[in-house]
């Protein structure tokens, strides 16, 4: 995997092989409960095939022009599964807490988390990501604003406003909007495309929302993206 996870045919074809987005969304969560419960001295090495997964995830998903037929073949059967698997609810032992047994976690959230392992990702799978996942949360959609809620946090330490700090220590895409947009800050053209209203991919997008924990995150991207200074 090493050695070819550039290779947009190969990368296609593994994860069509493990069975589509929700074959890569449990050998990640595999791998993460590998890494944080159930063989925490290889560490290290979980969560480098971890990255190695993500890196074959954004050569499979992007569309470059150099075989456009393929590419667009490909990601839209997949963002298609995916909007299936991606509010499927999966069973991890890492979400036990002291006071309670392991829960069930939506699949965007596991995939956002294996994403974070990676970069680079196309901007078009990072703006269709974050809109699909805007849609699952967005009540005036039909879609359910309490669906990524877990008892406990995996996010990092909880400010007495309620919001989470932005420390990097967190490592679970709670709320996995967040997540991509913690991905997308990486990269301020992709930030500027998607969330400034005067871009083409941005112009009839809505304002995002401001009714999860961690707004200011969202507030910052979304500023900082319009004067161009994303980080």
């Amino acid at each position: 995997m090493v050695a070819n996870e550039n290779d947009p045919e190969f990368s296609r074809t593994l994860l069509t092989s493990l069975g589509g987005p929700e074959g890569t969304i449990r050998v990640h969560n595999e791998l993460a409960e590998r890494a944080y419960v159930d063989d925490t001295g290889n560490k290290k090495r979980h969560l480098a095939l971890d990255g190695h997964l993500a890196n074959v995830l954004r050569t499979a998903t992007t569309v470059d022009g150099k075989d456009t037929a393929a590419d667009k073949r490909f990601y839209e059967q997949w963002r298609a599964d995916l909007k299936e698997a991606g509010v499927k609810e999966y069973r991890v032992d890492l979400t036990e807490t002291d006071y309670d047994k392991p829960q069930d976690v939506c699949g965007y959230q596991s995939l956002v988390t294996l994403m974070q392992q990676g970069s680079g990702y196309d901007d078009q799978f990072l703006h269709d990501l974050a809109d699909d996942i805007r849609a699952v949360e967005d009540e005036d959609k039909g879609g359910d604003k309490d669906i990524w809620d877990l008892r406990g946090t995996f996010t990092g330490e909880q400010q007495k406003d309620g919001t989470f700090d932005d420390s990097g220590k967190g490592w679970f895409a709670n709320d996995p909007l967040d997540g991509v947009l913690g991905i997308m800050s990486k990269d301020p053209a992709a930030a500027t495309a998607y969330l400034d209203p005067g871009t083409e991919a941005g112009k009839d997008r809505p304002p995002l929302p401001g009714t999860r924990p961690r707004l200011e995150r969202r507030r910052h991207v979304q500023a900082a993206s319009q004067r161009g200074d994303v980080r």
